[in-house]
């Protein structure tokens, strides 16, 4: 009778086990809005200022694709994207499999490189500096609701960036006056 118990016991762990649902821990949605806003056509029309080879260009995302990673725990996943923008690869995903809307960004950044951030599950990182979020900042007589502003080491420069939620990159200039980028039209699909 007790080996009958103990596999009826045991047969109802390993059956209750499997019916465990899945859940994918979901990226930061700060980070989504701010850096992956955009699908597959999505394009992005920059004027800079300081830039003699290509002074009015424009840049799409093409290769947009949403997946999901597959953690050490049984049916859980984090959440991924890769795209890329103009050409240069981009990542936005889930950096932990137990705590929601973390981020791991790189993305590229025209006439300027790559930005590589860490984002917690506040929004917060140690990757950028003087980060202000704005209620509204205006680039070309355009008026772009929650902007975010931060500075941004790149080899001996510093970059001074503004992503409007929703958009992606409005501004950005550096302190070597290399670059004097401004977003001039966008459509995001």
């Amino acid at each position: 009778m007790k080996k009958v118990f103990y596999l009826a016991v045991m047969a109802l762990v390993v059956l209750c086990a499997g019916c465990k649902e899945e859940y994918t821990t979901p990226i930061n949605p700060m980070a989504l809005s701010l850096f992956a806003p955009g699908g597959d056509g999505t394009t992005y029309e920059y004027a800079d200022a300081r830039s003699t080879a290509e002074p009015n260009f424009t840049v799409a995302v093409s290769d947009f694709n949403e997946y999901t990673n597959t953690c050490n725990e049984r049916k859980v996943y984090s959440q991924a994207i890769t795209y890329k923008l103009g050409g240069e690869n981009c990542t936005v995903y889930s950096t932990s499999c137990t705590e929601d809307n973390t981020a791991y960004v790189k993305v590229a950044v025209p006439h300027v490189g790559t930005l590589a951030l860490d984002i917690d599950s506040e929004g917060k990182t140690d990757d950028w500096s003087n980060y202000e979020k704005l209620s509204s900042f205006d680039v070309n007589g355009v008026t772009f609701n929650n902007v975010h502003r931060f500075d941004y080491e790149i080899g001996t420069d510093m970059y001074h960036f503004f992503y409007a939620e929703n958009v992606g990159l409005i501004y950005v200039y550096d302190n070597q006056q290399k670059v004097s980028m401004k977003l001039v039209g966008y459509n995001i699909y």
